[in-house]
């Protein structure tokens, strides 16, 4: 029995490692190639046309040397001294005293100690779960390396969440966008009983205010990142906005610039950006800026056509993706029934996320429905407890 227990740790422990290798091998590789794109769009044409004759010309050697060895018989295979006989290897001191049948000690002597235990949440409870508990031992030794090793804190086997002692129906996220603009509009906002998270735009006479602002009430804010929509230039996106036309250089200084315009951010998402985010090679670039910085990225779904949900599980950067607009139509009966779209959809999956603006009717259609929702059992809560 203790044996195939072991067998069930073993295989989950270096399951989990090769699917971190494959992926870490699968993002390098990727990383190589978008490497190797920019370089080449970076060159001129003559720095093009001297690369790849020098490629030609390495290419060539390389065949006519395989040639030249197949005809005069050098890849035959040579003959490999064995090597001499290891002794096995065992860890125990020559003088230790035998350990008793069942004694913990012998259990943990059992346990290989270069291979660490720290699996996955999810694994972790099989492998806990797993463990007998009615014997007298109950492998002691096993159970304390299990639980004394860092376990990942968020996992699909998570239990759902709990209000005031009852099972939730469900996780509402808002965030409000396009904020900075006008502070009265963001008190109302903030004075309403329910955690919404804020976008504040960079650029703007007000966006460190409304930043601080936020943060002092205890409320989430991001970085609401301008980008190239469709129709730019006639569509403006607004100043320090990321451009397709741009090198990573650009792009990342603009990055940094919003960056230092908005203090307290734990998170990133994007302002129009309809054009931008459906560009992959752009999109890639700025998500590795979010990933080095520690923070976190929501797609606004700004295009259905958007790469940027993708790209950024691709890189394991944690993301989310809008699912309903709350204000498309700027009046207060069309918000309330985006708001119930919102509800439903969350009820129905577990958590959704809706982004509004701070629209007067958006604020009063969130004053006025947000207290039902939470009698409905749904929590309203800040957008970095949904991303994934």
């Amino acid at each position: 029995m203790v044996g195939l227990e072991w067998i069930g740790r073993l295989l989950a422990f270096f399951g989990s490692r090769l699917f971190s290798l494959v992926q870490d091998g699968v993002d390098a590789l990727r990383d190589f190639v978008d490497t190797a794109v920019d370089f080449w769009h970076e060159r001129t044409n003559r720095e093009r046309m001297f690369l790849t004759a020098g490629a030609s010309a390495l290419a060539l050697l390389g065949i006519t040397a395989a040639f030249v060895s197949v005809l005069s018989g050098q890849t035959g295979s040579r003959p490999v001294s064995a090597a001499p006989a290891q002794p096995p290897f065992s860890t125990a001191a020559p003088d230790a005293a035998p350990a008793a049948p069942g004694d913990a000690r012998q259990l943990d002597q059992s346990l290989p100690a270069h291979i660490p235990l720290a699996i996955p949440a999810h694994a972790g409870r099989l492998a806990r779960a797993s463990i007998p508990s009615t014997d007298g031992v109950l492998e002691d030794a096993i159970r304390q390396r299990l639980e004394s090793q860092p376990l990942l804190q968020h996992s699909f086997m998570d239990a759902e969440p709990k209000l005031n002692g009852v099972r939730s129906a469900g996780r509402i996220a808002i965030l409000i966008d396009d904020v900075g603009h006008n502070v009265t509009s963001l008190r109302r906002l903030l004075d309403i009983d329910a955690d919404l998270s804020f976008a504040v735009l960079p650029r703007l006479q007000k966006s460190r205010q409304a930043a601080l602002a936020i943060s002092a009430a205890g409320r989430e804010v991001l970085l609401h990142l301008p980008m190239e929509p469709h129709g730019y230039p006639k569509v403006d996106p607004g100043v320090g906005a990321l451009l397709r036309s741009m090198r990573p250089q650009t792009l990342e200084m603009h990055f940094l610039e919003g960056l230092r315009d908005v203090p307290m951010l734990v998170g990133i998402n994007n302002h129009m950006g309809s054009r931008f985010t459906e560009d992959v090679r752009s999109m890639r670039h700025v998500l590795k800026f979010i990933k080095r910085q520690g923070l976190f990225f929501v797609d606004s779904q700004t295009s259905p056509d958007s790469v940027a949900y993708r790209e950024a599980r691709r890189l394991g950067l944690r993301t989310a993706k809008r699912q309903v607009f709350l204000d498309h139509e700027t009046d207060y009966a069309g918000t309330l029934r985006q708001i119930e779209e919102l509800a439903r959809l969350a009820e129905r999956r577990g958590a959704a996320l809706g982004i509004g603006h701070p629209h007067p009717s958006t604020i009063k259609a969130l004053e006025d429905a947000l207290p039902s929702l939470k009698r409905r059992g749904l929590q309203i809560v800040r957008v970095s407890s949904i991303v994934e």
